[in-house]
């Protein structure tokens, strides 16, 4: 792979050139792409690879085990006890923290992540509360109470589906109280 970053002919030029071989859609590294364009595809092959890569991110990425997601939200809350004692290691961790948590929201979520710009876009336009907490959390970067408020918001979906799978099916209890 090779970049291209340059003016050209009054365009700045942001490009990464492929060998053709390379083009495979099942490569993390090309989701970037998905909203691309090709700007010369002689044989049609561009088209045809920014198509699965687009198939690719409408299917969604694979959820994470559900052992990975009860270690990750664990994670999360070791490193907020460790982030109490407040001494350097501590301020390591909670910056560590919140620079993790935006992936990790989009993860415990089963959404891709498209780095920090096209994900707090998202967050704007889809939870206005995650994003208004992500705010808060950045605008604020030692106050614990707003990393804690952030991190229970990133932790909600993963904490109702095991609340979910723990109660009996409330469906079946909801058919049972409107008859």
């Amino acid at each position: 792979m090779a970049k291209d970053a340059r003016d050209f002919q009054g365009i700045f030029l942001d490009a990464w050139i492929y060998q053709t071989e390379d083009m495979q859609a099942d490569r993390d590294e090309f989701l970037k792409l998905g909203d691309g364009f090709c700007a010369l595809d002689t044989r049609e092959l561009g088209g045809r690879f920014l198509k699965q890569i687009r198939q690719r991110i409408h299917e969604g990425p694979e959820p994470m085990s559900c052992e990975d997601q009860l270690h990750t939200v664990e994670w999360i809350r070791k490193m907020l006890k460790r982030i109490e004692q407040d001494d350097l290691e501590g301020m390591y961790r909670r910056t560590w923290l919140q620079t993790d948590l935006l992936e990790i929201y989009f993860q415990l979520r089963r959404l891709w992540y498209f780095g920090p710009k096209k994900s707090l876009s998202w967050l704007s336009e889809n939870d206005r509360t995650g994003f208004n907490l992500f705010k808060d959390c950045y605008q604020q970067p030692t106050n614990l109470a707003a990393l804690t408020a952030l991190s229970e918001h990133v932790t909600d979906s993963y904490e109702r589906r095991k609340t979910q799978q723990e109660t009996p099916d409330n469906h079946e209890n909801k058919k049972s109280t409107t008859q």
